[in-house]
């Protein structure tokens, strides 16, 4: 819009609204929204008179209907080469479209390839009127009654509005005349995600002109994790009018990573080839709270689940595989937080004979056990683990881990740990030099309660059960593997996403 400091980013951006134009006058100043004032009617505009006219229908005492019409016309307000549009142009770019593109309302006109913001109108008595709510724009027509035909839009409709006053002032959009031989090479620029992005994100890249549709091809769009350049599909959808693409990505980008898009070989309808262009975005870390405590959300590089950033009741992700601060809570298996996953919580030989909760005399304390028990803390009540294991697989937040997350089986640790092609560990540094950095928090002893190993080894639960034992991962300076471990134990816990 003439007049406008930026491009339009939000429908009700005062930086694009840009000048208010009384319909057929010159880019004089008349159209600064705070401009001088005057009740006199003029015969003709001048660069010089900068003045709004107020207290009329017509600014001019001489009626000229062609004012606005084409790159010649006297009072052209448009850059060289451009003019104002006829209305016909302006729908033929807005309402007389299709599908997703079809403007209907504020919110799609602002979507637009033309982003028309929500800028109100400058009433004839002066004063400014539902600024950033209602937009409307002057085309250069006038109907068969005398009146300058408008292309208006608010959050439920659109429509073109006759207007008999021509003092009312209005925004302008300018077109480039057909009739001049087309040689500027278009641009790009990606109006979606502007900021931290989702890891669900589309992006979407408006161009400057009606583009070549046989260029708008996937291979010419490039998006890849930066700096290694990992590739990442993406679909590529195209509007009617080869203005905007949106790029989908086929799978789930990955939490707190940059991206970067690339554009090239990509023409306009007259042949004109864009100059490469490149865009660099960061998704979201997929941070936060539960209980008390900030997570994060990390995606695996290798089966692209996302996992928590820490150990269930840590203070921070590890930066070092003896970080004492990223330890977190020690859970006996299958049990819920009641106070017992503390590091210092008190002990007790009393069974539990309920699971979730437990019962009161145990409550918030590590139960110590021995074999008669079968090393467990609930034997009696839930021998096979099936009660304890299916509580550990909820996903409500009803459990262990927050809503949507659960512990892993083992053969989900394995895959990101063990299995070929995964992180392969085989030690403590492998487990903490992995994307999930474990750390070797030790244990919670199960005959006594003690803590054991910090800093020296870790251990994992898994959800998964093996008669009467569950499967863990556990390592240390020179190994790392599963096993079967007593029920008993206190471990730490890293949650899944199910």
């Amino acid at each position: 819009t003439p007049y406008a400091d930026d491009a339009a980013y939000e429908a009700d951006q005062k930086e694009c609204f840009g000048g208010y134009f009384q319909w057929g006058r010159k880019y004089n100043g008349h159209e600064v929204k705070d401009s001088d004032t005057s009740p006199d009617m003029i015969a003709e505009d001048t660069e010089t008179n900068g003045e709004f006219i107020i207290g009329h229908g017509q600014w001019s005492t001489v009626l000229d209907d062609v004012l606005w019409s084409g790159v010649d016309a006297v009072n052209n307000v448009c850059p060289a080469g451009f003019r104002v549009p006829t209305i016909d142009e302006i729908l033929d770019e807005t309402t007389r479209l299709s599908g997703d593109d079809n403007v209907t309302n504020r919110d799609k006109a602002f979507q637009s390839f033309l982003k028309l913001p929500s800028a109100g109108y400058r009433e004839f008595d002066g004063n400014m009127q539902e600024v950033g709510t209602f937009g409307i724009i002057y085309g250069s027509t006038v109907d068969n009654k005398g009146r300058v035909l408008s292309f208006a839009y608010d959050p439920s409709h659109s429509k073109v509005i006759p207007l008999p006053l021509r003092t009312l002032a209005l925004p302008v959009r300018c077109i480039k005349d057909t009739n001049t031989a087309d040689t500027t090479a278009p641009t790009a620029e990606v109006t979606k995600p502007v900021a931290k992005a989702s890891v669900d994100v589309n992006i979407t890249v408006f161009f400057s002109e009606p583009m070549d549709r046989a260029t708008l091809v996937a291979a010419n769009f490039s998006l890849v994790k930066d700096p290694d350049g990992t590739p990442v599909t993406v679909a590529v959808a195209l509007t009617e009018t080869g203005i905007r693409v949106i790029l989908d990505p086929t799978a789930e980008l990955f939490y707190g990573t940059t991206y970067k898009l690339s554009i090239s070989n990509v023409k306009d309808a007259a042949g004109n080839e864009m100059a490469p262009y490149e865009y660099t975005f960061v998704t979201t870390a997929g941070t936060f709270i539960f209980r008390g405590k900030e997570y994060q959300k990390v995606t695996s590089p290798y089966t692209h689940k996302v996992w928590l950033d820490r150990n269930l009741g840590a203070a921070q992700a590890c930066t070092a595989f003896d970080d004492a601060n990223c330890y977190g809570d020690y859970y006996q298996w299958g049990r819920n937080a009641d106070g017992h996953e503390a590091s210092g919580s008190p002990t007790t030989a009393t069974q539990a004979t309920q699971i979730d909760p437990v019962q009161a005399a145990v409550d918030g304390k590590f139960i110590t056990t021995s074999d008669t028990n079968d090393y467990d803390w609930a034997k009696a009540i839930d021998s096979d683990g099936s009660t304890r294991q299916a509580n550990w697989s909820k996903t409500d937040g009803s459990s262990v881990c927050p809503a949507g997350f659960r512990v892993p089986t083992i053969d989900e640790l394995k895959a990101e740990l063990f299995d070929a092609g995964s992180a392969e560990i085989d030690n403590r540094d492998d487990a903490f030099n992995s994307f999930l950095k474990l750390p070797s928090a030790g244990d919670r002893g199960w005959d006594s309660g003690s803590l054991n190993g910090q800093g020296s080894w870790g251990a994992v639960w898994s959800g998964s059960v093996d008669g009467s034992y569950s499967h863990s991962v556990s390592f240390g300076s020179g190994y790392a593997d599963w096993s079967d471990d007593y029920r008993a134990y206190g471990l730490s816990v890293r949650c899944l996403r199910d």
